[in-house]
């Protein structure tokens, strides 16, 4: 979903496939062009009552429902092309509780002891007849034909035909019976080639994979578990027909490596296949997500920095502590050419039974879910209670967001900002550190000291050792066209060093 902003500053929503045209907005029925990117100020929310898709909102008015209390910690927000609860993003308080009026009279039953039924005499039993069986004389056997080597041939392929037939119908009866059970099995073929390839297994169609991509057979119904065998074909997704076909004779001589593999199935499973075990995937802990929270000296004297005016010199120790807070979830790196979803959760591969298969099998609990979360890429965005980062073990460098313990800060003597959850983010572009936070809320004073409501961003840049750091307030004055408005940016550069 994207979500953008209109020319009136209303906060509009549309799928990604509708990126280039237009819609109209339901604030001043003026048509929009959908941007190919969301933007930064605008949020999509999901309250009870809202449509499938939510309703998107602003930074501003999302700040305005928290702080009036209108939303709650289960509605939902979209972040990453996921729904996740606003308790997981903001720090809300948890939903009021439910009091019972001990006064309602209780509900109650008395039955009064109710006599015994009297029983009814038993059918007397059937008494069998006993067969009666001609015993042999002691001392003589029945003779017996000689059987001919014809028959017994015929009697040892009946028997063979017998029991290919068996097993034949029992493989069929099987997968039928798991289609009943909607028992599928899901493959997940990652691209470990240098190229596009298409893939196919059993009597299923081909699969088609763009290079660094990765490709879904879904439905497949087996009876037992088994090896079936997957070969791989090089072909060309992306190159233009006249090019395809030029390329075609010199790819048909380079076969892939591996060119098929017997890939382990089994019903009601998922199977992640590696070809080769180029691909390195993370395994990860995310039962102790819900409880991972960052509370050290660091972060309180960051904040502290920022609402003083400060330098923010605590901010690379902070990021070094956000790194190491997220590294304890993985637990390992493997490179195993399978995988299967009785050993890892497989959710964070993009294996969604509902969207493939529309049934109405009911989900499995946690409980029956194995501990350990299989991911790919290694690297993998973590939202933790107080911030997020996207974490990659091989890489420090990468963007995190953090929430600061203060509640108000100080642009300049005389103004005060203030925000209920500010989420401080912290980004690397290149050799520098960039520190920015939005949607703070306070006065400002124009050059007639006349005070207006004002929307205050915070942002800091480190560069060869030295910070830079100042304050943007952005506020609406009257125009000469009464049904206008201008905007005003003020900025106000915090001070290089600052003594506690």
């Amino acid at each position: 979903m994207l979500v953008f902003k209109c020319k009136c500053g209303s906060a509009c929503s549309a799928s990604d496939n509708a990126v280039g045209s237009k819609i109209v907005c339901l604030q001043c029925q003026e048509d929009i062009l959908v941007p190919n990117a969301s933007d930064a100020d605008c949020a999509l929310i999901f309250c009870n009552g809202d449509p499938d898709g939510g309703h998107p909102v602003t930074l501003l008015t999302l700040q305005h429902q928290i702080n009036s209390g209108e939303l709650h910690s289960f509605d939902l927000i979209w972040q990453g092309n996921n729904w996740l609860p606003l308790g997981e993003v903001y720090n809300l308080p948890p939903p009021p509780e439910v009091y019972i009026d001990d006064s309602l009279p209780e509900l109650a039953l008395n039955f009064d002891d109710l006599p015994a039924v009297e029983g009814f005499p038993k059918l007397p039993k059937r008494k069998k007849k006993k067969k009666v069986r001609k015993r042999k004389a002691r001392g003589k056997t029945a003779p017996t034909e000689p059987q001919n080597l014809r028959q017994k041939i015929w009697q040892v392929l009946r028997i063979v035909a017998v029991l290919a037939i068996l097993c034949w119908g029992g493989i069929r009866g099987g997968r039928i019976l798991n289609f009943i059970l909607k028992k599928p099995s899901y493959i997940l073929v990652i691209n470990t080639f240098d190229r596009d390839f298409r893939a196919k297994i059993m009597n299923y169609s081909w699969q088609e994979c763009i290079k660094s991509g990765n490709a879904v057979f879904a439905d497949i119904y087996v009876a037992l578990p088994c090896r079936k065998k997957m070969r791989f074909e090089p072909i060309n997704l992306t190159a233009s027909p006249a090019a395809a076909g030029q390329e075609a004779t010199s790819q048909a001589m380079e076969p892939l490596s591996p060119a098929y593999l017997r890939v382990p199935l089994r019903p009601n499973c998922d199977t992640i296949v590696n070809p080769g075990g180029r691909a390195t995937l993370g395994v990860y802990d995310f039962s102790q997500l819900p409880e991972l929270t960052l509370q050290t000296p660091e972060l309180r004297n960051l904040s502290r920095e920022i609402a003083e005016g400060r330098e923010p010199v605590s901010a690379s120790k902070v990021c070094q502590q956000i790194q190491e807070l997220a590294a304890k979830l993985l637990i390992e790196k493997r490179t195993d050419e399978f995988f299967s979803s009785r050993d890892f959760r497989t959710d964070k591969l993009g294996i969604n039974r509902a969207v493939y298969a529309g049934s109405s099998q009911p989900p499995k609990l946690p409980s029956e879910l194995p501990p350990l979360s299989l991911v790919y890429p290694l690297q993998q965005n973590i939202s933790f209670k107080n911030g997020s980062v996207m974490f990659d073990p091989d890489n420090e460098r990468t963007e995190r967001t953090i929430m600061l313990t203060s509640k108000e800060f100080t642009p300049e003597k005389g103004l005060s900002v203030t925000s209920g959850s500010p989420r401080l983010s912290l980004r690397y572009e290149g050799q520098r550190l960039r520190l920015q936070m939005t949607g703070l809320k306070g006065k400002v004073l124009d050059q007639k000291k006349k005070s207006f409501d004002a929307d205050w961003n915070y942002e800091a840049v480190l560069q060869a050792g030295k910070w830079s750091c100042n304050w943007t307030a952005k506020y609406r004055v009257p125009s000469s066209d009464k049904r206008k408005t201008n905007e005003v940016v003020l900025t106000f550069p915090a001070p290089k060093s600052k003594k506690k």
